[in-house]
């Protein structure tokens, strides 16, 4: 569900008077859907939508996968962090991507039993070391969520980047336009997605994180592309688990896309 209305299903909406899952008629309204369409099972993505769900409460077993970013809430917002540790009671399972978001998730007072979203480790679609490609491209792609408009190499800390790769195909891309909600209602899948729209690329630069960018990054690995992550607890953590996912430092991105040009075999 999103925006009220129910994905893969456009003729499906939340009458108005329903949005406020903490009434009766909304809670009304989502059990008789759930005797309609014989629901077994909700699966809340996102802290908005494990509230919202819990506060349903309609007796549905409740699996929540939180993305980077949920959980970073103040200690100013204890109201919030009192509906969360509420919603967890409602909760059979949050599905978190990595050990520093458990980390948050404990610390916020969560009393649900904590996964560890599985990373898939295996590499596909990896070209041979030094197989010939036609030409090196190269994405700097950036968290959508941090800028307005799309930003410049500068701004991403990248100054000259291109000047110092010659021959080289260099985008900047928004963390977005990986997946988009048309894609879901389809049913199309990450990794196909992401062949699509990225396949062409022979390296991933990442020079801020996001929920977006990790997400983006563990599939780039999996699919054989060498992604370059500035450090951070979140990279680190997932090029522990991705061998193609090197964490490197803002000052040496450009460096060691350098270094690399060596293991390309351009076909002329």
């Amino acid at each position: 569900m999103k925006e009220h209305r129910f994905m893969g299903d456009s003729d499906l909406t939340i009458p108005v008077w329903g949005r406020d899952a903490g009434t009766y008629a909304s809670q009304r309204w989502f059990s008789n859907l759930v005797r309609r369409l014989g629901i077994a099972e909700t699966v809340s993505v996102g802290m908005d939508a494990l509230l919202f769900a819990a506060k349903i409460n309609s007796g549905l077993n409740l699996v929540s996968v939180l993305v980077p970013g949920d959980l970073d809430i103040s200690s100013r917002r204890p109201a919030l962090i009192r509906r969360f540790v509420e919603s967890t009671r409602q909760t059979s399972a949050l599905v978190l991507f990595d050990e520093w978001e458990m980390s948050k998730a404990a610390s916020l007072g969560s009393e649900a039993p904590h996964f560890l979203w599985a990373i898939n480790t295996s590499v596909s679609n990896r070209p041979d070391e030094g197989s010939p490609i036609d030409k090196r491209r190269v994405a700097v792609v950036y968290e959508h969520s941090l800028y307005a408009e799309a930003p410049s190499l500068t701004e991403l800390g990248l100054e000259d980047l291109d000047h110092s790769l010659t021959g080289v195909e260099l985008d900047i891309v928004s963390s977005n336009s990986a997946y988009w909600y048309a894609d879901a209602d389809i049913d199309r899948k990450f990794r196909s997605t992401y062949a699509l729209r990225f396949g062409k690329y022979t390296e991933l630069v990442f020079p801020n994180c996001g929920p977006d960018t990790i997400a983006l990054a563990q599939v780039a690995s999996e699919m054989g592309t060498k992604v370059y992550a500035v450090e951070s607890i979140a990279t680190v953590l997932l090029s522990r688990r991705c061998s193609l996912v090197e964490v490197v430092g803002q000052s040496r991105v450009k460096d060691r896309l350098v270094e690399n040009s060596n293991g390309f075999q351009i076909q002329q």
